[in-house]
């Protein structure tokens, strides 16, 4: 099931539509993917693949002690540059160091360093290290053309050398050869210690789908009062055999999408804001299908049936409060911290919340799990607090309480609606646009909350310890 969830996934990034004018549209979540489209006469083709790099991130450490003195009135200003061999056998500049000013022993800031662009995953490839002092003037950029910088002298050596030492440091004599050759008894221009760290991995999206994590949806719909009675034909939960009602709109967008992201594709669906049976108590969880111990949905339609059929046994009431599904969603998030599982809570509603302030209390614990939140603004109310929960700019704060992280994405689906072209009471809606909107920052706010907690994919793991043998042992036959 898991092949076929994630192909379904990536199919889902990739969002094309095509008017009614005959106008090719093409929509991307900004993934890391390598895209080719084809565009033939009657349909078009398709195809993503992910770059497969080496993802992982090494710490370089460099200091140097004893460096050649370069100005007449000083010592040396230098700095290093670091250079790879490209598969041409040429010298590619990959990072540099920032200058220490009047200093031959210098200690340079750590250089984060992805093994990819350092060496392209092959640990044989020779690096070079290169030490120049700056000869810029005061106030010109530090990283301008070397060609006016004066050389001190470079070492090399490979990846394997780097990962294979136990020592803590290695030490490098920094050779210039036009010195070695001119004096007979020269040693060297100064000696670099490095020291190397390992660090994390710039894993994608996708690597973390690849890897195991399961994505667990969660709907919840607003069946307040406000809403107008299901009976009447102007209530947003009106039921016309013709024309689906904006929920209806909303989750057929989303859901038809986002089931593909669930493993099961069993949906947990529930209502809030009604008063159900047999007692006709408010409830702010309940069950779409009436079942509160098993409240799961088979799918996008399984959660539409539900929906339609709970219209006629519960009674809109009130009030409007977030908190209560929010912390329900928590309290399953809180068992899987682990990155095994990312839960994501779809909110359709129609307008205010009269819980504010522990709505606020809710998202904020909530951003320290594996939680996001989606809103879908339902109708033409006022969506003043829902903008306010999407702080895209300013995390939320509430009574001295701060969100380590953005997890409401916010949509209104108004914005997405048109009248139907043939001058009847329907309306027209793009699917794609809104699907599009509502799950773009998931992917980013998956990878923020795995990167704050330091997770990798299941398949991570593996991969490094691979990485660290053919490091070890180069001739080793490599498989797949």
């Amino acid at each position: 099931m898991r092949d076929a969830s994630v192909s379904s996934l990536i199919t889902s990034k990739i969002i094309c539509d095509l008017d009614l004018r005959g106008n090719f549209y093409f929509y991307s979540l900004n993934l890391p993917y390598t895209m080719y489209i084809y565009l033939h006469i009657c349909f078009i083709s398709v195809h993503v693949e992910e770059y497969r790099g080496n993802k992982e991130n090494i710490m370089l450490k460099l200091s140097g002690r004893g460096l050649d003195k370069k100005d007449f009135f000083g010592k040396s200003d230098p700095y290093v540059i670091i250079e790879k061999r490209n598969d041409k056998g040429r010298l590619v500049r990959t990072y540099r160091t920032e200058v220490i000013k009047n200093t031959l022993d210098p200690d340079w800031k750590p250089i984060k360093v992805s093994l990819d662009r350092l060496c392209g995953g092959d640990f044989r490839r020779e690096i070079k290290f290169r030490c120049y002092d700056w000869d810029g003037a005061e106030g010109d950029p530090e990283d301008k053309d070397i060609e006016f910088d004066e050389f001190i002298g470079e070492f090399s050596t490979t990846p394997k050398d780097l990962f294979s030492c136990e020592a803590s440091e290695l030490q490098f004599d920094l050779v210039n050869p036009r010195k070695a050759k001119k004096k007979k008894h020269y040693r060297n221009s100064g000696v670099i210690s490095l020291k190397t760290v390992a660090m994390d991995s710039d894993h994608s999206f996708l690597d973390y789908m690849f890897g195991g994590t399961d994505l667990c949806f969660t709907v919840a719909i607003d069946m307040t009062a406000s809403n107008g009675s299901p009976s009447q034909p102007t209530s947003l939960h009106y039921t016309d055999p013709f024309t689906p009602n904006q929920y209806t709109i909303a989750m057929q967008a989303v859901l038809e999408i986002i089931q593909d992201y669930d493993t099961d594709q069993l949906l947990p669906a529930f209502g809030f804001g009604c008063r159900v049976p047999p007692e006709y108590k408010v409830s702010h969880e309940w069950p779409l299908n009436g079942n509160s111990e098993n409240p799961f949905c088979q799918g996008a339609s399984g959660v539409l049936d539900a929906y339609r059929r709970c219209l006629e046994e519960v009674r809109l009431s009130g009030p409007t409060n977030f908190a209560p599904v929010i912390r329900h969603v928590s309290r399953l998030a809180v068992e899987h911290q682990d990155g095994s599982r990312y839960y994501v809570l779809l909110i359709l509603t129609d307008g205010t919340i009269d819980d504010w302030t522990e709505c606020k209390r809710a998202v904020i614990e909530a951003s320290f799990l594996p939680v996001s939140i989606i809103v879908v603004g339902i109708g033409n109310g006022d969506f003043t607090e829902m903008e306010l929960l999407d702080q895209d700019v300013w995390l939320l704060e509430e009574g001295g309480q701060k969100a380590c992280r953005d997890i409401v994405q916010f949509v209104e689906l108004r914005k997405y609606l048109r009248p139907a072209a043939d001058g009847t009471d329907g309306v027209r809606w793009s699917k794609v646009a809104l699907a599009k909107d509502v799950l773009q920052e998931l992917p980013t706010q998956i990878m923020e909350y795995m990167r704050r907690r330091r997770l990798r994919p299941a398949s991570a793991a593996s991969a490094a310890a691979a990485a660290a043998a053919a490091a070890a042992n180069p001739n080793a036959p490599v498989t797949e």
